[in-house]
Parts: structure tokens; C-alpha cells; sequence
């Protein structure tokens, strides 16, 4: 169970993970030491291969005889990645009714899977699967939105803490705009069974960090009594609504309030759950927002009073640190500003965004406002399990929209030149958009070109020349004005979603005290040696018989072992950083070895046993 200690190990080889969103780092010749409780206790970096045994037995204690993972050539070791939004009950639609837009395929394809999950076997049989896939596709964190049944999502919950998954669990609130035989009966029920949910992840699924072992008076080792912070304590009270045993914000598993969207939303049933929030500020909070076109609309007709969507969630008090916001395609400055000023995170779900044509989020404004943004597949709107292919979304996303930033200037020249619209297609005309050239360096550095923005002007009518707004200035860190580089992408993906999830403090990278959520990556990769023929190469093509000439073809070692991954070639000469860059981009759950979260062992393709 994820509750028990573990026995300490390290590892030694090539470690990655992100500095900032700017920076990545490969820390090679490294080691990093786990203790009992699934802690980094120590990293030491630039050790020889003969000094490994020393170095951590010399620590002394349960070092003494911990047991050292050794990497093979071109092994890694990186950050567990984190899943801002998924549903775990569409699953099993995975890949299906690709053909909708948002409104249609949740009527269509959605309410009628997720209604399969009343039937508390099917939901048991189900979520075990589809946990045990998210772990091996390298997911250590995820925050999961279950149907609107209460005992199905207990079962969500339970197969999380069993499997050791760290995780975020809501049961869906939706008390009208569902289908007709897949709505909740009223606020009043939706907010019972919430508070019922609350109260059995926070007794029956509870793992909290343990202590690490200290000395007692007969000589033997104990772990202290545990403490509650001072947030946990101010909390909660005998006389509040939501009865409960204290609750623990380091266990794995945890609560979170997840009303689905606003339209599915009735004024009752927001106000109830602010109520909740206002008794437990603790509590998370997951929905989504500003997705589609056509649901802002339908939104707004049911909220006429609120100056925009994002504003409906502020207006009901659910817009706080730990709210995490999916989507978030169509939002005006008004709505960043105040994202902003809640603390809120973003979950970009690109995949989804693109297989459902709800729009391309713009990542990088967010980033440049300081917006703290993860990533997110989900499924079943997104067609990959795993965070990999979201991530791999998210980097086409932000070049599709580099590109037309690239090609603004031209675009609004061209249709000015034939009596057309000024306004780029795929840009709204009150967007107030910049137009932004850049030419990108070998280096990899934004530079604003002025000369073409000074011709474009001068192609311009007065009028239009007068009214259009350049960037003069973009620096490398302008988020906003170029691609997503490699370094972001992996930020957004482990730490960046650490910081959505508000656990960053303990998890998203590799440091002394934080807790060991991380994927052993495994490429097969071979030394030279290992691939050289035994027969020269010079011979083939000479005076020979075919018979020899095969002889030699088959002499000439397989450099590329498919026993991980066909479509991930590793050469004999490729570099940590080369490696790192094809995995994130064509590797598998075939190439994750091993998923640890706090140290623990809970899935992989090769399991690592101590």
C-alpha cells in the first residue's frame, strides 16, 4: 500500500529535468538517493563510475546496504509527468466520434459512456484498466474528473490509492444541461454526494508523507507523531458541514470539487459549492472554461449578467489558487487579467482542442503574464493517453501560431490589395491583435525584423498605417512570440503542472527534499563495439559470390534494438540531449521502464525491483 515505507535506493546515470521554463538540465555521472519515505535525501553529481559504491555507502546508516541502480548507456531518468485534466469514464471512447464539435459530441458520444458507470462493476472493472494506463503511459500525477455517480467515483478513488497514483478525484456536478437520464436530481443531492466523496477519499484513501524514521529512548527507530499544518487545523471544525477527520494535503489521493461547466451549473448548485470552498479553503477545484465558440454563447444566454465566462466562476467564488481551468481557447484580456489576479492554473489540452475544433490556446501570452499553465489530454476529447502526446499537440499548436504571426503582415496586405477584409482569417476583428515578424536565428532567438514591418506599413493605407500596433521589441522570453522550445515543453509537463496542481513544493523536478515521482526511461541504446561486423566492410561489393556477401550482411549486429520501441531509433553516437528530444517526441510507453511515485514502484514496462 502506499502508506508503507519503502527500502532506500539510489540510482546513478543520466538524470533530466527543467530549472525554469527557459532551461533544462542533464546532470550525467549523477547520483540521487530515495530514503524510506519515497524523499530525495541526497543528489551528488559528477561521480566516477568506481567512486558510486563509495560515495552512497559512505553515508553510513540504511546506505550501507541500499541497493544502487546502475544505468545502461542512453537510459534516463526524468520528472513523473503530471495530467491537469482528464475524464476517466470516457476512456473507454478513446479515438471515437472524432467527427463532433463540443456541444454535439457530449450529447452524442459522452453522457451515454459516462451513464455506463452507475453499474458499480462496470465502473470497477474499467477504472482499474484505465488507472493502470495512465500509469504506464508515465502519468504520476493526475487529476481525474469522474461521471456524476458517487459510488463509481469512491471506486475511481480507491484504485488510485491501491495502484499508488498520486491523483485529484471529483465526482462531476451537473444538475441540469445534461441528457435526460444522465443529470443529477438537484444542487442539493449533487452537493450531498460531494461532501460524501470528500469525506471517504479523506478517511479511506488516505497516504500522507511519512517522517523520516527518528531515534527513540530504548535505541530503536520511529517515525514521529504526525502534525497538521496550520492550514489543515483552521479548516475544519466539529461543526462544520463537511464532517471529516482532519485532512491530510500531502496524501496521494485527494478531493477536488469539479463542477463541470457552467451550463451544466445551476446558480444553487454554484453557490452550494462556494460554500464548501469557503468552509475548506483546502479544497481544489477543477472546470472548464471558454473551450468552444458555441458554448460560450450558450453560457452567456444562461448568465446574462456576468461580464464574461470567466467572471461567472469569480461571481460564485471559485476562482482561487488551487482552481484548475481546462482549455481557456477563447478568453479576452478581462479574463487573463483576472485569471491572473486569482491565481488560478491553466490546463492546455491541445489535442483536444484540435480533434473537437474548438481553437488553439495561446500558451505563450498566458506564460508572459505569469499564468501558470500544465498540460492536459483529456481523454476522451484528446486521442492520447499519456501526456507525451499532448505535449507533442501543444508544440504544433504554438507553431501553427507562430506561422500566422509570421505571416500576419502579409495576409492583411494581400487582402487589402484585392478589396477584402483586413482582418486575417482565424483572427477575430475586435481581437486587437498585434502584428508581430520575427525571423528566428540559428540560435534559436527572436529578433523583430522592423524592416518589414517598416514596408508593410508603407503598403498600408494612411488609415490602416496609423491604426496598426507593432512589436518593436521581442525578447528570447517572449513566450508569446514564438514556438515553444524544447525546455518549455517538458516545464509545462512536469513542473508547470506541479504548479497548477499546487505541488510544486514537493514534486516536478529533481531536488533534496522534494518526493520521488520519476520515469526510468529505457532506449536500448548499444556501445560502438556492440555493432561492429565481424567481417570488414570494404569487402562487400567486391569480387564475391551472393552467398558471401550475405554472409557478411548478417555478420553486422542489429543497431537498433526494437525491443523497445521500432519507431525510436537511438544511434551508437547519440547524446543525452538527442535522446531526451526523440523520446519526447516519437517514444512510448514501450521506452518507460519504470513509474516511481514517492519512491515507490507502480508500473512500467520493465518494472525496477529492488
Amino acid at each position: 500500500m502506499s502508506t508503507a515505507r519503502i527500502r532506500a535506493f539510489a540510482i546513478y546515470g543520466t538524470f533530466v529535468h527543467s530549472v525554469s521554463l527557459t532551461e533544462l538540465e542533464f546532470l550525467q555521472k549523477t547520483i540521487i538517493g530515495v530514503d524510506s519515505c519515497g524523499v530525495i535525501e541526497f543528489i551528488e553529481r559528477n561521480v566516477e563510475l568506481e567512486e558510486v559504491g563509495k560515495k552512497v555507502k559512505g553515508r553510513g546508516g540504511v546506505w550501507n546496504n541500499a541497493d544502487v541502480l546502475m544505468l545502461p548507456r542512453g537510459d534516463f531518468v526524468m520528472p513523473g509527468l503530471v495530467d491537469t485534466h482528464t475524464h476517466a469514464p470516457q476512456a473507454p471512447n478513446i479515438g471515437y466520434g472524432q467527427q463532433h464539435e463540443l456541444l454535439d459530441w457530449l450529447t452524442q458520444v459522452t453522457f451515454p459512456q459516462e451513464k455506463r458507470f452507475e453499474n458499480e462493476a462496470y465502473a470497477f472493472k474499467t477504472y482499474s484498466a484505465v488507472v493502470q494506463r495512465f500509469i504506464n503511459s508515465g502519468t504520476t500525477t493526475c487529476c481525474y474528473y469522474g461521471s456524476i455517480h458517487l459510488e463509481a467515483t469512491k471506486i475511481l478513488a480507491r484504485i488510485c490509492h491501491r495502484k499508488g497514483q498520486r491523483a485529484f478525484v471529483g465526482k462531476c456536478n451537473m444538475d441540469r444541461n445534461g441528457a435526460i437520464d444522465y443529470v443529477e436530481k438537484s444542487a442539493s443531492q449533487s452537493v450531498s454526494d460531494t461532501k460524501e466523496l470528500i469525506r471517504y477519499i479523506r478517511t479511506a484513501c488516505n497516504s500522507p508523507t511519512l517522517s523520516p524514521l527518528t531515534p527513540t529512548p530504548d535505541g530503536t527507530t520511529s517515525p514521529p507523531s504526525p502534525t497538521l499544518s496550520q492550514s489543515s487545523k483552521s479548516s475544519f471544525s466539529s461543526n462544520t458541514s463537511v464532517k471529516s477527520t482532519a485532512p491530510s494535503l500531502t496524501s496521494l489521493v485527494q478531493p477536488i470539487l469539479t463542477p463541470r461547466f457552467a451550463i451544466s451549473c445551476s446558480d444553487a448548485l454554484m453557490a452550494s459549492l462556494n460554500s464548501l470552498v469557503l468552509q475548506d479553503p483546502t479544497l481544489p477545484i477543477q472546470t472548464h472554461l471558454a473551450e468552444n465558440p458555441d458554448e460560450i454563447e450558450f453560457t452567456r444566454q444562461l448568465f446574462p449578467f456576468a461580464d464574461s465566462y470567466t467572471h461567472i466562476y469569480h461571481h460564485f467564488g471559485l476562482l482561487q489558487e488551487n482552481t484548475i481551468l481546462a482549455h481557456c481557447v477563447h478568453l479576452d484580456e478581462s479574463e487573463l487579467q483576472l485569471i491572473k489576479e486569482r491565481g488560478c492554473g491553466i490546463s492546455h489540452c491541445p489535442t483536444s482542442n484540435f480533434n473537437l475544433r474548438s481553437g488553439t490556446t495561446r500558451v505563450g501570452d498566458m506564460l508572459d503574464r505569469g499564468i501558470k499553465v500544465g498540460i492536459g489530454t483529456d481523454i476522451s476529447g484528446g486521442f492520447g493517453m499519456g501526456v507525451l502526446t499532448a505535449l507533442r499537440q501543444a508544440s504544433i499548436v504554438s507553431k501553427v501560431l507562430a506561422i500566422q504571426e509570421r505571416d500576419l503582415p502579409l495576409a492583411t496586405l494581400n487582402q487589402t490589395a484585392r478589396g477584402r477584409s483586413k482582418t486575417p482569417i482565424g483572427v477575430p476583428a475586435s481581437s486587437g491583435s498585434k502584428s508581430r515578424v520575427t525571423i528566428v536565428d540559428a540560435d534559436n532567438k527572436a529578433q523583430a525584423s522592423t524592416a518589414s514591418l517598416e514596408s508593410s506599413l508603407q503598403a498600408l493605407s494612411p488609415l490602416d498605417a496609423a491604426t496598426a500596433t507593432t512589436t518593436q521589441a521581442i525578447k528570447p522570453t517572449d513566450f508569446g512570440s514564438k514556438h515553444l522550445s524544447l525546455a518549455t515543453l517538458v516545464y509545462l509537463a512536469t513542473m508547470g503542472g506541479a504548479e497548477v496542481c499546487c505541488l510544486s513544493d514537493r514534486i516536478g523536478n529533481f531536488k533534496v527534499g522534494k518526493e520521488f515521482d520519476a520515469l526510468l526511461i529505457e532506449v536500448g541504446q548499444k556501445a560502438k563495439d556492440e555493432v561492429k561486423p565481424s567481417i570488414g566492410m570494404e569487402e562487400v561489393g567486391s569480387q564475391m559470390s551472393e552467398e558471401e556477401e550475405e554472409r557478411i550482411w548478417e555478420s553486422i549486429p542489429d543497431q537498433f534494438d526494437r525491443s523497445y520501441n521500432p519507431a525510436m531509433f537511438v544511434d551508437t553516437t547519440d547524446g543525452p540531449e538527442k535522446i531526451f528530444e526523440k523520446f519526447l517526441f516519437v517514444g512510448d510507453d514501450r521506452n518507460i521502464g519504470t513509474v516511481f511515485v514517492r519512491g515507490r514502484v507502480i508500473g512500467g514496462a520493465r518494472p525496477y525491483r529492488h
